[in-house]
């Protein structure tokens, strides 16, 4: 026997810390929603303005939760976080957007969602389900956050946003996104303006 064939190698035993870039980048490829078949992305009006809004239609497939992908969110602002060591960096920022954007996403398809319980502890099999309203009121929450820690972050010229796909790692970009989404999240709610705990025709001209 031998020699190589008897060496005692070291297998780890835990798993390695991902880094927040490679994550990030898994989390951008989860946002985007593709079409069923070439014909559709061929002709997005047909499937866009008839067989979803004319007919509701409900016999394509099922819907799925984000929370797996909002775990993968939870890791990178960790990672992020570490290397950091202050949660005011760019991936914390933008972690807050997803945390919004994922919520926002589920609440539309669902109604109530778990989102204040959902990953506070990973064996929680019963989270409090959150009303849609509050679902929207923390995300918008989120989005001011988010807003708020990507402004600090370009202010204090961070360049540590690595692996981004859609905006070359631009801060500033990123920025309009948030606040962009966010009046798209209002114009959601234009129904419930007089909602005094929305807040809308407050927030709106803001935006």
């Amino acid at each position: 026997m031998s020699n190589l064939s008897r060496t005692s190698r070291s297998i780890p035993t835990s798993p390695l810390p991902r880094p927040s870039a490679l994550i990030f980048q898994g989390v951008l490829n989860d946002m985007f929603d593709n079409s069923w078949n070439e014909v559709q992305r061929w002709n997005q009006f047909y499937c866009c303005n008839y067989n979803y809004y004319g007919n509701q239609e409900y016999n394509w497939t099922t819907a799925g939760f984000d929370f797996s992908t909002l775990v993968n969110v939870a890791q990178m602002e960790a990672e992020a976080q570490k290397l950091a060591g202050s949660e005011v960096n760019p991936y914390g920022g933008l972690g807050k957007f997803f945390r919004a954007y994922f919520s926002v996403r589920m609440s539309l398809k669902f109604g109530d969602i778990p989102m204040s319980e959902a990953l506070q502890r990973i064996n929680n099999t019963t989270p409090l389900y959150d009303t849609q309203k509050e679902v929207f009121l923390q995300s918008l929450e989120l989005l001011d956050e988010a807003n708020d820690v990507l402004k600090m972050s370009i202010n204090k010229g961070d360049n540590s946003l690595q692996g981004d796909i859609f905006l070359g790692n631009d801060l500033v970009l990123w920025r309009q996104v948030v606040n962009t989404y966010k009046l798209r999240v209002l114009i959601h709610l234009s129904k419930h303006a007089d909602d005094p705990d929305l807040n809308v025709k407050a927030v709106l001209p803001k935006c």
